[in-house]
């Protein structure tokens, strides 16, 4: 069978015809003021290392205490038969109010196109927890 996979910057997920599911992630640490990366997407076929379509992501709740910019990139995949390989990917980029320490929490929704035995549309609504210092 022939499956695409779906790589965050922290996490594998396996790409699978699946409803919207909710995953939590941090707290990831950030320094204020600073533009981090807090999470990245690619798409690709595990087998072959082909690209794939990017996720769509969607910011359903902004942070409270810094802004949050959706983009895209490139990310080293780290681990599997592409390990080394570098793909584009689809991502979020935080910084943080000038001055500001303590928690944030950013909700985005990935959406996928992924086929897998002719239908299915990936989906996860993952919650970022944030650590700013």
């Amino acid at each position: 069978m022939n499956r695409r996979l779906v790589a965050a910057a922290a996490l594998l997920l396996t790409a699978s015809v699946a409803p919207l599911a909710a995953s939590e992630k941090g707290p990831i640490p950030v320094r204020s003021g600073v533009p981090t990366v807090v999470l990245s997407y690619a798409s690709y076929d595990r087998e072959s290392c082909l690209f794939q379509a990017l996720p769509r992501l969607k910011i359903r709740q902004a942070p409270a205490h810094g802004s949050v910019v959706a983009g895209k990139s490139a990310h080293a995949i780290d681990t599997g038969s592409c390990a080394g390989k570098v793909m584009k990917s689809a991502g979020l980029q935080y910084r943080s109010k000038p001055g500001y320490r303590g928690p944030d929490v950013i909700v985005v929704e990935v959406e996928s196109e992924v086929y897998t035995d002719g239908t299915g549309i990936w989906g996860d609504t993952v919650t970022l927890r944030l650590d700013v210092k």
